[in-house]
């Protein structure tokens, strides 16, 4: 199935979902198990619960004073894309909204992911000097555009 067509089916699936009806879907696509409210990962027979952006959000709010200093990470392998320019040896990362400044990181543009867009599922993102520069000419250039990651745009 094409991006755009799979992208349909899946916002059918969830407002399905929303109605009430439990779905099940099967995949090898990462980025669509990533859009689940709740992942069984099977590998090598053996199975594991992964937990939502939810669950780790209400989990960090109780526990807060233990999360100083720390940012859950999501490590992807994916091609990251602006029109016909891609990039498949770059690294792809969810963090929450501390993970810049954890790690000493000044932006040079723009501005950062916000808890508001993390639990409103907004599809933004923050990108490196190098890959604004590759795709975009400059970071200046990058800002507001979109780009591509594994198929799904993403406001730079």
């Amino acid at each position: 199935m094409d991006s755009k067509t799979s992208r349909e089916v899946l916002d059918f699936l969830k407002e399905l979902n929303e109605e009430g009806n439990t779905i099940v879907i099967i995949t090898h696509d990462s980025s669509i198990a990533l859009e689940a409210k709740r992942v069984v990962r099977v590998h090598d027979g053996k199975t594991s619960r992964f937990v939502s952006a939810d669950q780790m959000y209400g989990f960090y709010e109780e526990q807060e004073e233990l999360f100083d200093h720390m940012s859950p990470m999501v490590n992807v392998a994916t091609v990251v894309k602006h029109g016909s320019d891609s990039m498949s040896a770059t690294s792809v990362a969810g963090v929450s909204e501390e993970y810049l400044d954890i790690k000493g990181f000044e932006l040079a543009q723009g501005r950062n992911i916000q808890y508001s867009d993390i639990v409103s599922r907004q599809k933004v993102c923050v990108i490196g000097y190098y890959v604004a520069s590759e795709l975009y000419g400059s970071p200046e250039k990058a800002i507001d555009e979109t780009v591509k990651i594994g198929g799904y745009g993403f406001r730079v």
